[in-house]
Formats: structure tokens, C-alpha cells, sequence
């Protein structure tokens, strides 16, 4: 039996070398959590590339098959790692091939959906308007398997519909993947939330532990703490140069000192007053019911409540908001008073 080669490194993930999907290491490294991948042609653990090994998983596995009677070696190397910039370069590439060939599924699908209705409705079109089943008739039982058939080619185009709806919804969501990843509005929060896990290793550093059980006790965890840091830092790095870029191009990135009490703020599809501005959010009214407009004289106001600078897509003055208003009523009492063509 061969050996088996449990290996890691950030750039390549968790794989399971000299095995095959068939043999009996199979089920052992399934019931820990492996996948088999036919594109490497080997087990790999999802979600393992661009992380630090997890070593204790490992080591389970590797005990398990030596238990199942194979030969196990592990090798983890967690400074082999590639940068962000080309893990997310491969990530985009990739929802594009799942794009081109989810369509093709999809296309197929629709395809197959076509002919099995045209055989349907042709076997349906050759019976007579009307004709019924002869009961009785020595013909009855060939009558209704023919007719068995036109109906089961017309379910088989239905499921072949749905088939070709499923893989067009999921090419879609693939094809919009780098630009939902790339939204300002994602990005903005993407960034919030990385200055947080940036500023909790910085502070695990400094007190020697977190709330998340890591401590400073040994180099190992000191060495591990300082490579989460490094590639927090170089996330934001990443993704703070894509939002500068993104204004260099004429991107509005709204803030506190776009704002004043007054003005309205886009939200969503909602023109909201701003009643209050702070550091980080907008204070605004909510309402009972939906409006295009929101306000905080409005008759079904219930409270205020906050909203981010990064679900903001849009700014108006009172004044403008005025402006505004007057000149849909206008346009509205014109086309109302415009005579019939």
C-alpha cells in the first residue's frame, strides 16, 4: 500500500497525495471533512488555501488512516503563500469559467427542453380533434401507450425547463461575481470590518491574549498571531487601493462632511431627511410605511434609526428636494391636462 502525503501550505491548501477517489482511504478522508477534486485528481479540504494549516484536523486524519493501515506522512509549510492580489485574480477566473459552463448546462437544457416538446405536441397534433380511446377496440392499447409517450415527452420538457432556469440563474450569479466582490458599498464595509480584526490582532499583541483563546505564550503563537496581522494588512491594502481607484474614476465615496440637518440622503430607493449627522451614520426617520420619500414630519413617523455612509448613493439639499418635488407635480398636472392623440 502506498504512502499517503498530507500536505499544506497557504498557497496550495490541505491535500491528500497517493490516494485515489476509489480506494480505501476514500471513506476516511470524506469523514474528515475531504473532498475529491477530478480537476487535481486528488482529496483536497475546502476552504484550506490562503490559511494556515489546521493542524489539529491534520493530525487526526493522519492518525485515522494509519489506523485504516496506511502509510502517513504530513508536511506543513504555512510561509508558502501567494498573495492576495492573485488569490483574488484566480477567484474571478474561475467564476468565469463556472459562468461559460453553467450557460452551456443551461443551453443544453433548453435544447432538450425544445425537442422533447416538439415530439410531444407532434405525436399530440397527429391524433384526430376529438378522437377518444376505443375501449375495447384492438387498438386500445396501442392508442394509449402512444399517447403515454407524447405526455411523457412533454413532463421530460418541463423538467428540462426547470433544469435550463437553475443553470441560467447560476451562470448569471457567477458572471455578476467580480462585480458584486467589487461593489464600493461591499467594499466599504469589507474594509470596516478587516480595521476591526486588524486592530484585535494589534491588541492580542499588546495584551498577550483575545477573547478567541489565542495568547502570546510560545513563538509558534506569537508567529501565527503575527501572519493573521500581515494578511489583514495586505486585505486592506488590497482593497483600499481598489476604492481610491474606483475614485479616481468619479466614484463618490460619501462621509460626514458631505452632510448637514436638512438634507436628503438616497437609501436604498428612498429619499431620506437627515435629521442628524454623525461620525460614522446618518440619523434618519423611519417610517410605519414605505416612501418614496421619507421625513420626519411625516404622518405614520414612528423613530429615528442610523444608517451607514456606505448605503448612501445619493445627496440632495432641501432645496433641491423642493425643486424636485415641484417639478414632478408639474409634470404630472401637464400630462394629466394633455389632450388625447
Amino acid at each position: 500500500m502506498s504512502a499517503i502525503t498530507l500536505s499544506h501550505s497557504p498557497a496550495d491548501g490541505t491535500l491528500a497525495d497517493g490516494t485515489s477517489r476509489g480506494d480505501s482511504a476514500g471513506p476516511v478522508l470524506k469523514a474528515h471533512r475531504f473532498r475529491y477534486s477530478r480537476t487535481l485528481g486528488m482529496w483536497y479540504l475546502p476552504h484550506s488555501r490562503d490559511k494556515s494549516a489546521n493542524t489539529p484536523l491534520i493530525e487526526r486524519t493522519a492518525a485515522a488512516l494509519r489506523e485504516a493501515g496506511h502509510d502517513v506522512e504530513t508536511t506543513i509549510d504555512n510561509d508558502a503563500v501567494r498573495s492576495f492580489a492573485e488569490g483574488e485574480a484566480e477567484r474571478t477566473e474561475r467564476a468565469e469559467e463556472r459562468a461559460d459552463r453553467f450557460a452551456e448546462r443551461a443551453d443544453n437544457a433548453a435544447a432538450r427542453s425544445d425537442a422533447r416538446a416538439k415530439t410531444g405536441h407532434g405525436m399530440l397534433e397527429a391524433i384526430p380533434t376529438g378522437q377518444p380511446i376505443l375501449v375495447g377496440h384492438h387498438s386500445e392499447r396501442r392508442d394509449r401507450a402512444y399517447r403515454n409517450r407524447a405526455f411523457d415527452n412533454l413532463e421530460a420538457s418541463f423538467r428540462e425547463a426547470d433544469k435550463a432556469e437553475y443553470w441560467t440563474g447560476r451562470a448569471d450569479a457567477a458572471a455578476s461575481y467580480r462585480e458584486r466582490r467589487e461593489n464600493i458599498g461591499t467594499t466599504l464595509r469589507r474594509v470596516k470590518q478587516l480595521e476591526a480584526d486588524e486592530r484585535f490582532w494589534e491588541n492580542t499583541l499588546k495584551t498577550g491574549h483575545n477573547s478567541s483563546g489565542w495568547t502570546t505564550d510560545t513563538p509558534e503563537q506569537v508567529e501565527e498571531i503575527n501572519r493573521r496581522l500581515a494578511q489583514v494588512r495586505e486585505k486592506l491594502e488590497h482593497w483600499r487601493a481598489h476604492i481610491a481607484a474606483a475614485e479616481q474614476t468619479g466614484v463618490k465615496i460619501w462621509s460626514k462632511a458631505d452632510f448637514q440637518k436638512g438634507d436628503f440622503a438616497r437609501i436604498g430607493g428612498t429619499w431620506c431627511e437627515v435629521m442628524r449627522v454623525n461620525a460614522k451614520t446618518l440619523t434618519v426617520p423611519y417610517l410605519r410605511h414605505p416612501a418614496a420619500i421619507t421625513r420626519r414630519d411625516a404622518p405614520n413617523f414612528l423613530w429615528t434609526w442610523t444608517r451607514p455612509y456606505d448605503e448612501i448613493s445619493g445627496k440632495m439639499t432641501a432645496k433641491q428636494m423642493v425643486d424636485a418635488a415641484h417639478n414632478v407635480a408639474a409634470k404630472e398636472l401637464a400630462e394629466s391636462q394633455a389632450e388625447p392623440q
